[in-house]
């Protein structure tokens, strides 16, 4: 059987591959693009902590749902799955990476701060972006703006424009096809994927799924930070000269969400909080050890701090392993650390000097279970709830594959191309070296922008 051919294979449908993607098909180029994750229907998102507890991405478990849930010793990722990558979870909430993010860690990038903010207006007209109005200042804009529009415009719903935009120059998008392998050839890629057969309900019995080939002049990875590491490190052999530094500059990106209470009449946000509506849900099951009281008065925030991007991914055994943060002397590195003893206790500073444990899944089904009190170590401070997890969380995990001026910084250049491969691009947060302080997907898709122009190039 003669194997597919196209002049440019997109791995992943996020801000990064929807972008490239869609300006591969406007040049006129012959574009795949191979989605893990299943198309959602407007009213297939789930909200109920059962329906939230089998939607999760565990194919070996017959699970196919929207999240998946990266387990290490002190962090958890959760990321998404499914054609729209990141803007299916993102609560429509974007922002332009701060300037003096840029500068405070400007020796790790190997363009300037201009060469990211030519491309903001860009993705924002595209995607349609408004202000917050003025008006809404001092007030929850998510529950404002839900409440005031939500009865005149019928709740309506709308498309993720590139992968929209994609289609209809011609790209080809195909849910449910999983890349494994990625080999360099003579004049191009070979992709060897899985295809995924969904169920309904989400379970099925698993079985093995027969591996397919499609092959690419050029290719782009934008499986996000974790999903294009763990593919370029688990094919460094089809690969060999791939950049010493992969797996480096990982960062939770300063996610440090947790709960708020309020000691008077009044809380006080951190930063405006965008969490699924189960969230709401298990604070009632806090009740027992919070009291109704502070269960009423309390607020699940993220908070933001600087992350100095000091992790490393590998792989151990197959999996995906991650030593983060590693002890460094540097004065961000211990403001980082000062602030997970915060809002940490028992993580103290030994426990960050060998943090590895293999990646393991997380078991779903934990999820629907009620917080038993008893089982805390010590009592519930009330006024500080975070106490309840001695673990980070981050939907935004960041680096990987850092862009780097050469071989010794980073894994990709400042195009977005690897160093080494010739038509390999990666296009998602794993190419940032630096935390970006704000939700990250307009600096990925504003560099995207900027990659996709080297991407049309190098598929002629």
């Amino acid at each position: 059987m003669v194997e597919e051919f196209f002049e440019v294979a997109v791995v992943g449908s996020g801000f990064g591959g929807a972008v490239t993607a869609c300006r591969a098909a406007q040049a006129g180029r012959k574009v795949l693009v191979l989605e893990r994750g299943k198309q959602y229907r407007p009213e297939e998102f789930r909200q109920s902590p059962l329906e939230i507890s089998t939607n999760f991405w565990d194919p070996t478990a017959g699970l196919f749902g929207l999240l998946q849930v990266w387990s290490f010793r002190h962090l958890d990722a959760v990321v998404p799955s499914g054609v729209g990558g990141g803007s299916l979870i993102h609560a429509n909430a974007t922002a332009r990476m701060p300037e003096t993010w840029f500068g405070a860690s400007a020796q790790h990038w190997p363009l300037e701060y201009s060469d990211i903010d030519e491309h903001y207006g860009t993705v924002e007209t595209m995607i349609g972006t408004e202000p917050v109005p003025p008006t809404l200042h001092g007030r929850d804009p998510r529950a404002t703006v839900l409440a005031d529009t939500a009865p005149k415009a019928g709740m309506s719903t709308r498309e993720v424009p590139y992968l929209s935009e994609a289609q209809r120059c011609g790209a080809e998008i195909r849910p449910l096809h999983e890349v494994k392998q990625i080999t360099a050839i003579n004049g191009g890629y070979e992709l060897a994927y899985v295809v995924h057969r969904s169920a309904h309900p989400a379970r099925e019995l698993p079985r093995r799924p027969a591996f397919k080939q499609v092959r690419a002049k050029t290719v782009v990875l934008a499986a996000g930070a974790l999903g294009s590491t763990w593919l370029l490190l688990t094919n460094r052999p089809g690969l060999p000269y791939l950049s010493g530094q992969l797996g480096t500059r990982f960062s939770a990106n300063d996610d440090v969400p947790g709960l708020v209470t309020q000691d008077q009449e009044r809380a006080h946000h951190l930063r405006n909080g965008r969490y699924p509506a189960a969230v709401d849900w298990g604070g009632e099951s806090l009740s027992p050890a919070l009291g109704e009281c502070h269960v009423r008065n309390t607020l699940p925030q993220p908070a933001a701090d600087w992350d100095p991007s000091m992790g490393r991914m590998r792989l151990t055994d197959g999996h995906l392993d991650l030593d983060w943060p590693v002890a460094e002397p540097r004065e961000d590195g211990c403001r980082f650390r000062r602030l997970i003893r915060q809002l940490h206790p028992r993580r103290l500073s030994r426990q960050l000097d060998d943090p590895r444990r293999l990646s393991r899944p997380l078991d779903p089904s934990r999820l629907s279970r009620p917080l038993d009190p008893s089982r805390l170590s010590r009592p519930l401070d009330p006024r500080d709830p975070s106490r309840l997890s001695h673990r980070a969380l981050t939907a935004h995990p960041l680096g990987g594959c850092p862009m780097g001026k050469d071989t010794a910084y980073g894994v990709v250049d400042k195009h977005g191309e690897a160093f080494g491969h010739p038509g390999l691009f990666v296009a998602d947060g794993s190419v940032l070296p630096a935390p970006v302080g704000v939700s990250p997907s307009l600096t990925i898709a504003a560099l995207a922008e900027r990659f996709a122009h080297m991407i049309v190039k190098r598929s002629r």
